[in-house]
């Protein structure tokens, strides 16, 4: 009996401390909410997670697709959609989410705005996960920045779309979500961009590579905490004729080999185009933040016109460089002198960077001038 009246406490006190440890368990399993819905590493980590409850995640993506489409409640429908993502993302449920905002325009233009960028966001993130047919989401996309006023972004993936496919000339003049790009932009060019190139390999190469990039949202600072660079941005080698740092000849090159992503377009013209692409070094990554080089080619042909590195650096003892992107295409460079705790020939591939000091050195402005050449412009001039 005295054993037994000393095993239960002992007993007792197993089970309580195994019950504590299960208590302390951590959840670490991915989960997404209104703060990272449109979060692309969050999407992908709960994704390839695979714990997904996918009937639920049905069950409310119906749910709101019948008050979208049959009640014609869209506003309503906008909170069974973000349910459905919460338990498992999918491409056509973030493009029916953006469809539900796009069509809650109301008569509060900042609740309208709200939603257009919301949709925008919803719409790219339907296309990260391979929605298809792609070019009906281009067109939506382009539908939200026309909402929003932005002529430059509705352009560019109104002809994104149609070269996708989309071939719905007259849903495009009659739309009323086109009613700014039809009375703002220039609809005719629009079209003979999107067509340009057909029957001339070399030109269609030129019109696939700069429509690569979208148009840069400015201002814009690019630094070593620019990022992140996703896949879907990357660049081919086939398209060393417009990168030269491809053909490991150039005066940029770098050692080893590098991954390239279209940045975006900082301006266009009829002369030229002005875009702005990264070079990321795969086996030095942690000693080597992003190089970022902008380029100017010639509109019709792509030849390059100029081109100079507006961030980053291609060599570890050259001075970093900050990039400024401003309105119209001008740009100005910090150049700043970094010291680390160890000499490149010191370290090897898998050693983080460690800064010891920071000292800016200078600033230049430039502009691009109508030829397409980068001037840099006076200390008078640059101060004004």
């Amino acid at each position: 009996m005295r054993y037994l009246t000393l095993l239960f406490p002992m007993m007792l006190l197993f089970a309580c401390s195994e019950t504590g440890k299960k208590q302390q368990k951590v959840d670490d399993t991915p989960k997404l909410n209104a703060s990272n819905l449109y979060n692309r590493e969050a999407v992908f980590a709960l994704l390839k997670d695979g714990k997904l409850k996918n009937d639920s995640s049905q069950k409310l993506f119906l749910r709101a697709i019948d008050l979208f489409r049959n009640q014609q409640q869209p506003q309503q429908a906008i909170g069974f959609f973000k349910q459905s993502i919460f338990i498992a993302p999918q491409a056509q449920s973030y493009y029916e989410l953006g469809n539900a905002l796009l069509s809650v325009k109301g008569d509060n233009e900042m609740v309208r705005t709200t939603n257009m960028k919301e949709a925008v966001n919803a719409f790219k993130m339907a296309l990260a996960l391979d929605y298809k047919p792609v070019n009906k989401l281009l067109y939506n996309i382009s539908c939200a920045y026309s909402l929003l006023g932005n002529r430059e972004l509705a352009e560019h993936y109104l002809t994104s779309a149609i070269e996708f496919g989309y071939g719905n000339f007259d849903q495009i003049m009659k739309d009323p979500d086109m009613q700014y790009l039809r009375e703002n932009g220039n609809l005719k060019y629009v079209l003979q961009e999107a067509f340009a190139g057909v029957g001339d390999p070399a030109a269609l190469q030129w019109t696939l590579f700069y429509r690569s990039f979208s148009p840069i949202e400015l201002p814009l600072v690019l630094n070593e905490k620019s990022g992140p660079l996703y896949e879907e941005n990357s660049l081919y080698y086939d398209y060393e004729v417009f990168i030269p740092e491809m053909s490991r000849d150039d005066k940029f090159s770098r050692e080893t080999g590098s991954v390239y992503y279209a940045v975006g377009t900082l301006k266009t013209t009829p002369i030229y185009r002005s875009l702005i692409y990264a070079v990321k070094d795969v086996m030095y990554t942690n000693m080597l933040p992003p190089m970022f080089v902008i380029c100017n080619y010639n509109a019709k042909t792509g030849r390059i016109i100029d081109k100079m590195v507006i961030a980053g650096r291609d060599k570890l003892e050259d001075p970093f460089v900050v990039g400024d992107l401003l309105q119209d295409g001008k740009f100005q460079l910090t150049f700043i002198d970094l010291k680390f705790s160890k000499k490149r020939e010191e370290m090897n591939y898998e050693d983080e960077l460690k800064e010891v000091s920071r000292k800016e050195l200078y600033k230049e402005m430039y502009t691009i001038n109508e030829e397409g050449k980068f001037v840099k412009e006076t200390p008078s001039l640059a101060s004004r």
